[in-house]
């Protein structure tokens, strides 16, 4: 019966495209498929290499999907990045919150302590508001100490000068908070409306909620009278 059982001989080759690079009628591919597959089979052939096609484009879009991803969380990590950056910077221009600290916590056990200064201490008065100059508070620092428009005036503190540690706050922030000591100096030309503190910072901390020992020498027993608040 030979190959007219499947295409008569005069039956042109149809399976392909002309100049195609993978399938052209009567050449390599296509011709075997005329001369030896079935017509019903042959038809879906086409539909084969279509589906290729469609394959190819299917993963093309869902590398595509992929990026749009990949670039959306990327993008929204950096979104996320810029809104702590505004929280930041909009609560460091916010009154920070102030809690007194008891009695029973450790800071709270300081009050009532006395100590006597040993080393170079530097009084600082402190504006808060940079447009209106008035200072908030008064804060002793140790060694080489602050600088900056912040700062309205520097002085120092005699050696031997006696403090009194009259209360413990906290103060919170977004991102950090700080413990600082309310005290009251025993003789000191300081403006005495003014609130005088020490912050666990900057070289005035010590072990857990003491002062620094090599700064702030502590005095046993509470002579609580000897001070002027």
């Amino acid at each position: 019966m030979g190959l007219d059982w499947f295409r008569p001989k005069a039956d042109p080759y149809v399976i392909g495209r002309e100049n195609s690079q993978l399938v052209e009628p009567g050449k390599g591919i296509g011709k075997f498929i005329d001369d030896y597959v079935p017509v019903r089979l042959s038809l879906t052939v086409p539909a084969v290499i279509m589906f290729g096609s469609y394959r190819s484009s299917l993963i093309f879009l869902a590398r595509g999907r992929m990026m749009i991803k990949e670039n959306y969380t990327k993008n929204r990590h950096i979104s996320q990045f810029i809104c702590l950056i505004w929280l930041t910077v909009f609560t460091g221009c916010t009154k920070p919150t102030l809690v007194e600290l008891p009695l029973s916590s450790q800071y709270g056990q300081i009050v009532g302590s006395e100590y006597r200064i040993i080393a170079a201490v530097d009084a600082y008065g402190i504006y808060e508001n940079l447009d209106k100059k008035v200072i908030s508070y008064i804060t002793l620092i140790p060694g080489v100490g602050i600088s900056g428009p912040e700062v309205a005036f520097k002085k120092r503190i005699a050696k031997g000068q006696k403090i009194l540690v009259l209360s413990a706050w906290q103060e919170c922030k977004l991102l950090h908070s700080n413990v600082y000591y309310v005290i009251a100096l025993q003789d000191t030309d300081l403006p005495r409306d003014i609130q005088v503190r020490i912050d666990l910072s900057r070289g005035n901390e010590g072990v857990g909620a003491e002062l620094n020992q090599r700064v702030y020498e502590k005095i046993k027993g509470k002579q609580i009278s000897q001070f002027a608040n």
